[in-house]
């Protein structure tokens, strides 16, 4: 728990250095590319944690690193950091967080859609445009099928549910039935 909120601390303060400089999504790159290289290269993270390597070590391998993945000098300094704190081994975090943060910086909101069966892109484009007006958001939909459905979609924006489904059509009808026999 303390090492996520530690993540979110130096993902909070990427977001605010990528977005001054107006490089938001070109750093959530560089951070995917960064942990891409991590996962391929099995050793790095151990290699750039153990404390047993001097930190000379570490930040030559970390300016190797930066330099093969073609990364900006803010990123590049970053790592540097990173390895200098001894919280390289947060970077999956740092970056799982960082598009969270970035996402929100840059007006982006999650939007869930379930389906019943699959939609064109008409149709998508709707439902885009809809929760773009309703969240003031620019949406990022997330479409999952579900045949349970029977009919039509269930959306989920943030913490409400929006149920345009048969099966959510009928389980009102059947709510309202068993009110009114009261």
């Amino acid at each position: 728990m303390r090492s996520r909120r530690a993540a979110a601390k130096y993902a909070k303060v990427m977001v605010e250095i990528a977005g001054e400089a107006g490089r938001i999504e070109e750093v959530r790159a560089e951070l995917e590319r960064v942990t891409e290289a991590c996962r391929e290269l099995g050793y790095l993270t151990a290699f750039l944690t153990d404390t047993k390597v001097p930190d000379e070590r570490k930040h030559e391998a970390v300016s190797m690193l930066a330099s093969d993945l073609g990364l900006s000098r803010e990123t590049g300094n970053f790592l540097h950091v990173l390895v200098e704190r001894r919280r390289f081994g947060l970077i999956e975090d740092i970056r799982e967080l960082y598009g969270e943060l970035a996402d929100r910086a840059l007006g982006y909101t999650h939007v869930k859609v379930r389906t019943a069966a699959p939609l064109d892109e008409g149709e998508l484009e709707a439902i885009k445009e809809r929760f773009a007006r309703i969240t003031g958001g620019k949406p990022i939909l997330e479409v999952e099928e579900d045949p349970s459905l029977m009919g039509g979609v269930q959306v989920e924006a943030g913490n409400k549910v929006y149920d345009y489904s048969v099966a959510g059509s009928i389980e009102s009808l059947r709510e309202r039935l068993v009110t009114t026999k009261d």
